[in-house]
């Protein structure tokens, strides 16, 4: 479905770029304005709005006043609801206050997303609102990205029926030439006496906008095209048909409850005067639960699933990251909640309806997604929709495009201190899939150089990692081989494409096997790993269609299949290794010799990119030195090679030995 031409089909009201003479410029009032951004700021990141009063003449409109949305509000990210009632109250209140009375001349809300063009709700309001006033209605989008920004439009509903953009201008100096922002004297006020009281007694709507109407007709939460997805779920863990049984029958005696948006709001803000007095005097804050939740997840196809995520109770806040297909480690999910159909929303929705093992549950009514804490009191929890990969690495840009890197594959032989730094740099960079070859175990001796620590001692380094990188990116693909390279499974790199393997083991056979493969299956190879004590190191790259010789052809008289007795890595020996696990710095000095390596990995994994700039590639040769100290008190002789500290070669060559 072409989304654009749906949104323009659901337009009721055009876009101008013509001047209404209706309406040709706006001035706001310092107060006004400062209302608006100070209300906008409160609720961060919640949708809210108000109203705006004030006077328009010769097609100059004047905002003097603009008020919050009300004390019983609902507020979302993507929607909110004004309290009529409390409207009703601060017009007249507002508007006797001004030798000039105020009159409505329209509303303000913030928009979701940054969004500069009106929802379908949106028009309703403004609908609404045009027929009220009986001279159209200025209408208000605030957003913050992250300035505020102002975008005013003014619906001329009885004339073009369009929306036109006025010039807006904002200080009270703009109201020099109109008594607009003159303050009532009492004087004035006690010639109103008789009219006030009137007005209190006869205190109507502002507005003849029909509560129930508008209620029925703004939806919990506003349907938002750019969060539509038309994907099919499926290859869920427990299977729709099987959940959806398993409700029925669990949910079978239990009474619906009646959903409707005033039901909702009754619910959550009813309080009885008291109650509201002793939480003011308490300083008891009532629980506003918030849940992040990634678009690419939910489905509003009727579906009903397993989700998993983070809560976090200190901030009352939910993360939801998993579904029952994405799931990276059910058992690691500090909450577990669950989609479910509207009529099983309804059931739940009933305090005495029971669910053991989920925190929430979740459904998509009314054009928009509502979830509900699974406690006693049936707590609402406002949603704010992310594209997990876009946020996660929205700073990318620019850098490694993330919908690029995320079909990249890296294959990385040894996750030990190079190779688990390795792992984790790429996960930050967007890399989406993932092939770690390890049979090691995590051991008190590596933890001072290596990316993981003590909670995961004794675990294999490949499961530990693979969680490290869910934490990092939760949708990563990710398989694990506990063993050697030369023993994995070749269904292990079945279909590999757009990849590279890293070879960090702790012996050169590996390497070179591991060049061997990506030689077989035209993909680039990186080999990268530090010398004794990581007073220096090395970085060795290969890829295909160049005259480059593999690992094995230039390393061929110092392969040896024997790993070190030490089990620390080829560049170490039992007499160092007291030194080695006790030197100073260890870990940073392999981290320098390790991110030279990382730039050359990101540099072959785009080298066919268009849009990606080389970092190093065109300047490192394929056997660059990395040198962290030239002292032979750590390196020995060999570390006098180096003409100084930090230094990395760029004129050395790996060729053929012959």
């Amino acid at each position: 479905m072409d989304l654009f031409k749906l949104r323009k089909k659901r337009e009721k009201f055009s876009y101008s770029e013509k001047e209404s003479e209706k309406c040709k410029k706006v001035v706001i009032s310092s107060r006004a304005y400062a209302s608006i951004i100070s209300e906008a700021l409160s609720r961060n990141p919640l949708e809210t709005g108000g109203i705006l009063l004030g006077n328009y003449n010769n097609g100059i409109w004047y905002i003097v006043e603009a008020t919050d949305p009300g004390m019983t509000t609902y507020h979302s990210v993507v929607h909110h609801e004004m309290d009529n009632k409390y409207h009703n109250h601060i017009y007249p209140v507002l508007s006797r206050l001004y030798k000039n009375e105020l009159t409505l001349i329209g509303f303000w809300h913030r928009h979701p997303g940054s969004l500069d063009r009106f929802s379908t709700d949106d028009n309703k309001s403004n609908e609404r609102y045009a027929k009220i006033i009986e001279n159209g209605t200025l209408s208000f989008l605030l957003n913050f990205d992250p300035k505020a920004r102002l975008t005013c439009y003014y619906l001329d509903y009885e004339g073009t029926g369009m929306y036109h953009r006025p010039k807006v201008e904002i200080g009270d100096m703009y109201f020099k030439d109109t008594n607009y922002l003159d303050i009532v004297t009492e004087k004035d006020l006690l010639k109103r006496e008789n009219y006030m009281y009137e007005e209190k007694e006869n205190e109507e709507c502002f507005a003849t906008i029909n509560e129930e109407e508008a209620l029925q007709n703004e939806p919990m939460n506003e349907k938002r095209d750019i969060y539509k997805i038309e994907e099919t779920c499926s290859n869920r863990i427990m299977m729709n048909e099987q959940l959806s049984n398993f409700l029925d029958k669990k949910l079978k005696d239990v009474e619906e409850m009646d959903y409707s948006t005033k039901n909702i709001l009754d619910k959550v803000y009813a309080a009885s005067e008291g109650e509201l007095l002793e939480g003011f005097l308490g300083r008891n804050k009532k629980r506003k639960f918030q849940m992040v939740a990634s678009n690419e997840l939910l489905c509003n196809d009727g579906s009903e699933y397993e989700v998993g995520g983070i809560f976090r109770e200190e901030t009352e806040k939910y993360y939801l990251i998993s579904d029952s297909e994405h799931l990276c480690n059910k058992d690691k999910c500090s909450s577990k909640g669950i989609i479910v159909n509207n009529e099983h929303y309804l059931k739940l929705l009933n305090p005495k309806a029971k669910l053991e093992g989920y925190d929430y549950f979740g459904t998509f009514i009314n054009d928009g997604w509502v979830f509900t804490r699974l406690d006693d009191d049936r707590s609402n929890i406002t949603v704010n929709f992310i594209d997990v990969v876009t946020r996660l690495f929205s700073r990318n840009t620019g850098l490694l495009e993330s919908d690029i890197m995320s079909q990249k594959t890296a294959l990385i032989i040894g996750c030990g201190s190079v190779g688990s730094l390795i792992a984790l740099e790429l996960a930050r960079a967007g890399v989406g899939k993932f092939i770690l070859v390890d049979g090691d175990t995590l051991e008190i001796h590596n933890i001072c150089r290596h990316q993981l620590g003590f909670k995961d001692l004794g675990r294999y380094k490949v499961d530990a990692m693979l969680d490290a990188i869910h934490n990092i990116n939760p949708l990563a693909e990710v398989k694990t081989y506990r063993g050697n390279i030369q023993e994995m499974p070749m269904e292990y790199i079945e279909k590999l494409s757009q990849a590279i393997i890293v070879g960090t083991g702790d012996n050169r056979e590996s390497s070179a096997y591991g060049n061997d493969l990506a030689k077989s299956i035209g993909i680039p190879f990186v080999s990268t790993g530090c010398w004794t004590r990581a007073y220096a190191g090395e970085c060795f790259y290969w890829y295909p269609d160049v005259d480059l010789p593999t690992y094995r052809e230039a390393h061929s008289g110092m392969l040896s299949g024997n790993r070190p007795v030490s089990h620390q890595n080829y560049f170490a020996d039992d007499a160092d290794e007291r030194a080695l696990n006790f030197e100073p710095g260890i870990s940073t000095d392999i981290s320098f010799v390790t991110l030279v390596a990382v730039k050359v990995i990101y540099d072959l994994l785009n080298k066919d990119s268009k849009d990606y700039t080389k970092r190093v590639i065109n300047y490192l040769t394929n056997n660059t030195f990395i040198c962290n100290t030239n002292d032979p008190k750590i390196g020995g002789e060999m570390a006098e090679m180096f003409p100084n500290p930090l230094f990395i070669s760029n004129n050395v060559y790996a060729r053929k030995a012959r």
